[in-house]
Formats: structure tokens, C-alpha cells, sequence
């Protein structure tokens, strides 16, 4: 073989690496899982109103609390009057 046939070999032996490479390329592409992540953050914080619902729940267990103290104190000053009644019935 002379010098011009070897360079010829040379040549095609090349562009057949470099379609095979391709070809390597495509198929390692196509059998990858390609995964988007998107991400929203576009979380809008609305604090106003956080901080009123905090504030009308801590209200409502107050309203709650009171009430409770005050049919407590209701029922003692009751059995007072009822005592004090009887006392003076007596």
C-alpha cells in the first residue's frame, strides 16, 4: 500500500470514529431521563394578616377564658347568696 491509500484508511477511519462518537452521543442523550424542575417562589407573605388571625384566635381564648371565670365566679356568689339566705331565713 502506498502513502496515499494509507491516508485515505486514515481519513475514513476517522469520520467513522467520529459518526460513531455521534451516534454514541445521540443514543447517551436519548436514554438519559431529562428532569425540569421549576420552582414557585413567589410566596407573597401576607404578615397583616397572619398577625390578625393570631390575634382573633388569641382573643377567642380569651373571650372563652373570661366567660369560664365569670360562670365560676357566678356559681360561687350563687351558693353565697344561697348560704346567706338561709342564714337569715334561720
Amino acid at each position: 500500500m502506498n502513502k496515499v491509500e494509507l491516508e485515505a484508511k486514515v481519513e475514513a477511519l476517522q469520520d467513522e470514529i467520529n459518526f460513531l462518537r455521534a451516534l454514541y452521543d445521540a443514543v447517551i442523550f436519548l436514554l438519559t431521563p431529562s428532569v425540569i424542575l421549576e420552582m414557585d417562589n413567589s410566596r407573597n407573605l401576607d404578615l397583616n394578616a397572619i398577625v390578625a388571625e393570631v390575634r382573633a384566635q388569641y382573643e377567642d381564648i380569651a373571650n372563652r377564658s373570661r366567660a369560664e371565670e365569670m360562670a365560676t365566679s357566678a356559681g360561687k356568689h350563687g351558693d353565697d347568696l344561697k348560704n346567706t339566705k338561709s342564714e337569715i331565713s334561720d
